[in-house]
């Protein structure tokens, strides 16, 4: 579960991203371990929830003893592929003043396979910066231009629909499985102008929509959703 929105740390509201593992069980209990950006941590006296039916749709997150305000609201959706992804937020009742105004992405908790070396995606996509939708949309290809099945590493060719010596290195199932890492790079283009891009964390769905994140704010709050398009 990723978690991405603002939340108020004193008397400031500061954004930020977060991972959580959490296991929904049949008995209408929930468990959710706290994750680091950069390791898996060990769960310890993880809370134990209750996920309660919506009569307006949906699920509350509670506390398992009975409180009567939701600690979040979730919805779930199968994707054409079979698996299931999760959409809420940690402030159902919409109060601008909320300690956590954030969003909830879930994706279910499994160990990703390395693409085939050579294989092209191209895909679509739309990011907010800092608040709001900005409007910025992007339309792209990368080719898989090396696959380290022993490092768990996939160096991609960017911008591989043009002429372009660009390259980037994901890291797979970084830091916890299900989960992709690119550390921060920097970078000149043809025209000898020098960019940065901070680490980013990616997290596929269901049905080819991944979301990805960055993880150090200071370099500015980044969410963005890209969705693979047909070859």
């Amino acid at each position: 579960m990723l978690e991405s929105g603002a939340a108020t740390v004193g008397q400031s509201a500061a954004p930020g991203h977060s991972f959580s593992r959490v296991s929904l069980h049949e008995s209408g209990s929930a468990s959710v371990c706290e994750n680091g950006l950069f390791e898996e941590q060990a769960c310890k006296d993880a809370p134990t929830l209750a996920l309660v039916t919506n009569p307006r749709g949906g699920f509350d997150l509670k506390e398992a003893k009975g409180a009567s305000r939701a600690r979040a609201r979730l919805f779930a959706f199968r994707g054409f592929d079979g698996l299931l992804t999760l959409y809420g937020t940690m402030n159902p009742a919409g109060d601008e003043l909320a300690p956590r105004r954030t969003v909830l992405v879930g994706a279910p908790a499994r160990r990703l396979d390395l693409p085939p070396e050579s294989a092209v995606v191209r895909y679509w996509e739309v990011s907010n910066i800092a608040s709001g939708w900005t409007g910025f949309y992007n339309a792209g290809a990368v080719q898989m231009a090396r696959v380290d099945p022993v490092a768990g590493t996939v160096t991609r060719l960017l911008n591989a629909d043009s002429p372009s010596d660009q390259y980037d290195v994901l890291h797979y199932n970084r830091p916890i499985d299900g989960v992709r890492f690119r550390p921060a790079r920097t970078w000149t283009n043809h025209r000898g102008m020098t960019s940065y891009s901070p680490d980013m964390f990616y997290l596929p769905l269901a049905s080819g929509a991944v979301v990805v994140v960055n993880a150090n704010t200071v370099d500015g709050h980044h969410h963005s959703i890209a969705l693979f398009k047909p070859n």
